[in-house]
């Protein structure tokens, strides 16, 4: 998903726990048992927008070095 993420698509996720409380959280895709076709339809510029948020928030080189850089600042 994070490959998905960097290019600004949305995810279709069958995963729950941690994964599908993600998806819900950050609004980068759906879960399965919704109206896929109606949700996808109605939002999905929102979501790809928020995909591109969530990869450089969480997964881009900055990010990790500002998450090494807060854990540090805490010892």
């Amino acid at each position: 998903s994070v490959d998905y993420f960097s290019m600004g698509i949305p995810i279709i996720n069958g995963i729950k726990g941690d994964t599908g409380a993600f998806v819900d959280r950050e609004n980068v895709g759906v879960n399965y048992g919704e109206n896929i076709i109606r949700v996808i339809l109605d939002d999905t510029k929102n979501k790809s927008s928020n995909a591109f948020y969530c990869f450089n928030k969480y997964f881009t080189r900055n990010a990790f070095k500002q998450i090494v850089y807060d854990a540090m600042d805490g010892i």
